[in-house]
């Protein structure tokens, strides 16, 4: 990939969900990964393609909440 193609990101994602965080470790280039509680935060950099298919993926998990 050309590196103009990444794109930074910082998930929070619930540790009951570690699998998702696998997959960015699997697609992604990983700089931090902070636990904290049941919750872990990551931050790296991932292609625009990955990066949609980990925020479909994060939405399935996290819904939205509607107000």
């Amino acid at each position: 990939m050309i590196e103009e193609d990444y794109v930074e990101f910082a998930y929070d994602v619930p540790m009951s969900h570690y699998k998702a965080v696998a997959y960015l470790h699997e697609v992604a280039v990983i700089d931090r990964e902070h636990f904290e509680g049941n919750h872990v935060t990551v931050e790296g950099s991932v292609s625009k393609a990955e990066r949609d298919r980990f925020e479909s993926i994060l939405a399935e998990i996290q819904p939205v909440n509607s107000q």
